[in-house]
């Protein structure tokens, strides 16, 4: 392929038609330069549809990983942090599993907030007592929305208790934003009037 070339995928995945700016006619390369070219190339590739359309169009190639879907099907070991979570991303709540991990890898106390997080929600899905805990020094330690929504969510409809007093003790740490964020999770399912 030229260094001015650009592949398309095609209906089946497969990399199939070539672009290249020569192949837009000479005439409007000539009268209109450049953004003619990329227009033409752009409409060929039909990128409009990728950029501004939702979702994926219906031939747009599906990209499979043989590592993640063993990682789903808990048929591999994890071999990394991003693996690791995976695998908890892939558990039901209530399978054995979940102990089994935390002792294997000591998700509890993992410096990855992204992973203690995950773990924490799993735990508080699962009904684990001491998930409240857990779920209490994450929302004290961090003011991402990322981490306190689900959290706080999990809590007011399992704990509503616990999310209020959690809220009462960590709120003083969070932006404003976060506060009325998290005060219409707490509203929404009863934990906060």
């Amino acid at each position: 392929m030229r260094a001015d070339q650009s592949t398309t995928a095609d209906s089946s995945g497969r990399f199939a038609e070539t672009v290249s700016p020569l192949d837009v006619p000479v005439s409007l390369r000539r009268t209109h330069g450049a953004k003619c070219c990329l227009a033409h190339l752009a409409s060929r590739a039909r990128a409009l549809e990728f950029i501004d359309a939702p979702g994926l169009p219906a031939d747009a190639p599906q990209p499979r990983s043989r590592r993640l879907e063993q990682l789903r099907a808990f048929e591999v070991e994890p071999g990394s942090p991003a693996e690791l979570l995976v695998v908890l991303q892939a558990l039901p709540p209530d399978s054995p599993r979940v102990r089994e991990l935390d002792a294997r890898f000591g998700l509890a106390n993992r410096r990855s907030l992204e992973l203690r997080h995950t773990f924490v929600l799993l735990q508080l899905r699962a009904g684990a007592p001491e998930a409240v805990e857990a779920a209490r020094r994450i929302l004290l330690a961090s003011g991402r929305m990322r981490y306190l929504r689900p959290l706080y969510t999990e809590l007011a409809r399992r704990h509503p208790e616990a999310a209020r007093r959690i809220y009462r003790e960590a709120r003083a740490g969070y932006h404003n934003i976060a506060r009325a964020a998290v005060e219409g999770v707490l509203k929404q399912y009863g934990a906060l009037r």
